[in-house]
């Protein structure tokens, strides 16, 4: 059995339609269907009377194909070169249009998946050709889309929480401003600790209207400069009493500023401290200085403070805070009490022209320092030095240990003269905190 088909439109031709002679076959070994025969090859004619009219024979009567080789009919002769030409065009078109339905609807050849076998691309060198990623289908930009939206959200989250910051902090100097100008209406006698206020705060908050207004009424101020007392605010007095920030500003408490210190209630829900004088994180190296009469020698001195921290974690061991005993000329010692868990916790070391001198003496064994914040409901710790008259010193806190208290001792008379008390503010992440200061002499 042979399967052939019509060199015109594809059909399969059948065997039984070719002994019927309603499809055809030409001496070339071309076929055609029964409904493509009629009109690639004539039929024979009956013989008919004269007077019938002259009607085409049936398909089905076609002996004329069937004669041997070389004795076709001339018009057969005559047409068979066209009829060559046509079959070859048509089994072009007929090549070709199976060679796009073959390969109409499926995928690239980087869209397959591995059946075992590597297909390469026209013009890609077999190399390459297995390495090359898939192509996508995913429209230009939506592969970035995931990241760009989380960068977007990053991006969007720094900038609130910018302006959430900018926003309290401008907040905070509005408020600060609004408690200066009440600070004055009760004090107008003292026209210099106001001015001390708004320089502060304009100093602090200068890019914000607060700070700009602060800045304007100090333009705006006039009164005489601050009366000297001798060389020194306290000079000639002994020390008047415990400075409690809460009862005044440093000016009428009779200390001298220098830095970014201000006095602040950090109001928080438990042991609050009150109104206490703070040193901000991230400002440059202050200090609060105040005098007192000279103690020479005394048979006993004993300084006594509060001391904290605004913020930052328990155990924050960068975090410390200082104070300074000194005579006139900047000699004397220095406290350092930090927040760690060590003997570098608790230390002292000796001071010449404002400088420290030597080493730096740590404790003999390890003192928990660690303290909450303030703003963690942890309040401050009391810390106090004492001074006896054969130059034995003590500096210890019942707080240190977890309530168990602690304590360092030594022995020196470097220095055995006092007129002043130094609290030194240091640029730390966290803010340093005093308040309650007393001291006692017994000459």
């Amino acid at each position: 059995m042979v399967i052939v088909y019509c060199d015109k439109c594809g059909v399969r031709v059948s065997e039984s339609d070719l002994d019927s002679g309603t499809a055809v076959k030409t001496d070339v070994g071309v076929f055609y269907c029964v409904k493509c025969a009629p009109t690639m090859a004539p039929a024979k004619k009956r013989a008919s009377p004269a007077a019938a009219p002259h009607t085409p024979a049936a398909p089905a009567k076609l002996p004329a194909l069937h004669l041997p080789a070389g004795k076709l009919p001339a018009q057969e002769q005559a047409r068979q070169p066209m009829l060559m030409a046509a079959g070859v065009v048509g089994a072009a078109v007929l090549v070709a249009g199976v060679i796009l339905l073959l390969n109409y609807g499926k995928p690239e050849p980087s869209e397959r998946k591995d059946s075992g076998a590597v297909t390469k691309q026209p013009d890609q060198p077999a190399s390459t050709a297995q390495n090359t990623a898939p192509e996508s289908k995913t429209p230009p930009g939506a592969q970035l889309s995931a990241p760009g939206n989380e960068l977007a959200t990053s991006a969007g989250r720094k900038k609130a929480a910018e302006r959430e910051d900018e926003q309290r902090l401008s907040e905070r100097a509005a408020t600060l401003l609004r408690e200066h100008k009440a600070w004055f209406k009760e004090h107008p006698q003292d026209p210099w600790g106001y001015k001390e206020r708004l320089s502060q705060l304009a100093s602090t908050y200068r890019s914000f209207p607060a700070g700009v207004e602060a800045a304007k009424i100090l333009a705006e101020l006039k009164f005489p400069e601050r009366p000297a007392v001798n060389t020194a605010v306290g000079a000639g007095k002994g020390w008047d009493g415990p400075s409690e920030f809460s009862k005044g500003d440093f000016a009428a408490l009779g200390w001298q500023v220098e830095g970014a210190w201000d006095i602040f209630d950090y109001k928080a829900g438990r042991n609050n401290p009150g109104s206490v004088a703070r040193y901000p994180a991230h400002k440059p190296a202050g200090k609060l200085t105040k005098i007192f009469d000279e103690a020479k020698d005394p048979k006993r001195l004993e300084l006594s403070l509060d001391v904290g921290w605004g913020w930052g974690d328990a155990g924050q061991g960068s975090d410390a805070v200082e104070f300074l005993l000194l005579d006139a000329q900047g000699n004397g010692y220095v406290f350092h009490v930090g927040r760690a868990n060590a003997n570098w916790a608790v230390q002292w070391a000796a001071v010449q022209n404002n400088e420290v001198h030597g080493d730096r003496h740590w404790a003999p064994g390890t003192i928990d320092g660690s303290h909450p914040s303030v703003r963690d409901g942890g309040g401050l710790e009391r810390v106090t030095v004492t001074r006896e008259g054969d130059g034995s010193w003590t500096l210890a806190s019942k707080e240190w240990n977890k309530g168990a208290g602690g304590s360092v001792k030594f022995n020196d008379k470097t220095t055995t003269s006092f007129s002043r008390v130094v609290l030194l503010g240091a640029e730390q992440f966290d803010e340093q905190v005093f308040n309650n200061i007393v001291l006692e002499i017994t000459k």
